[in-house]
């Protein structure tokens, strides 16, 4: 595993990551390599390895996403930079791999409630709210994560539990009115990041037709009983 020696530990440099992941996008073989350095039995070795395979999704989601399945392992690390190094890696390859995010939904909300590191809170927002849009089913097991991420830790996490809540809501126009509360509380925010996402979230939510009233109007003309009964259900199901 000669790239392994090549690493910003193994040569007292921080550029040797930064080699590393540019050897790795030009042979992506090399990938191999340093995914099996996640197992090696020097803590260093397996921080560098989250890095560079971080680096690279940054590049090459894809090329990562094979090996996400590996990244949780680390979650548990004392180390907060290896925590914050596999959790970006998760982050940034969530939407190609929902498999792998929605058996570790519950651990990433202990985490995002948790966790010491601001950096690995933000990144398991961002694994998320990425994981949200890869279907409705997603999303609707997102929401209740991105909601709660809005508003602990004082609401720190604004930007990234409304991004993701963005996400989620193109997906989800029967969360509306719920969006909408959301979006507005964050509006007067101290932070300009978070204002603008909040703004971004409204202006979507806004302009989405609301299922329930598309389904009044189009029984405004005298609707059949069966329509009276499907419309009596929808209503039911979006007070769940």
């Amino acid at each position: 595993m000669k790239i392994l020696t090549q690493l910003s530990s193994q040569i007292g440099d921080r550029s040797g990551n930064h080699q590393a992941t540019a050897q790795c996008l030009e042979n992506k073989s090399l990938i191999q390599e340093i995914v099996a350095g996640l197992e090696n039995s020097d803590n260093k070795i397996v921080i560098d390895c989250a890095e560079v395979l971080t680096e690279i999704a940054k590049e090459e989601p894809t090329w990562i996403a094979p090996y996400s399945h590996l990244l949780p392992e680390i979650l548990g690390n004392k180390n907060n930079r290896a925590r914050w190094e596999a959790m970006h890696a998760l982050a940034l390859t969530a939407e190609y791999v929902p498999e792998v995010i929605e058996p570790i939904l519950e651990q990433l909300m202990e985490i995002i409630e948790g966790d010491k590191s601001v950096i690995v809170r933000d990144y398991a927002i961002d694994a998320v709210g990425n994981y949200a849009k890869t279907s409705v089913e997603a999303a609707q097991k997102a929401y209740p994560i991105l909601e709660r991420a809005s508003r602990v830790w004082e609401g720190r996490h604004g930007k990234q539990a409304l991004n993701g809540l963005y996400n989620a809501a193109e997906l989800m126009p029967e969360k509306k009115a719920q969006m909408q509360k959301i979006a507005g509380e964050n509006l007067e925010h101290k932070k300009g990041t978070v204002r603008k996402a909040a703004k971004r979230l409204l202006r979507l939510v806004e302009k989405q037709e609301d299922p329930i009233e598309a389904l009044q109007g189009m029984l405004a003309d005298g609707p059949s009983l069966t329509a009276d009964l499907l419309a009596e259900r929808a209503q039911e199901k979006s007070r769940e």
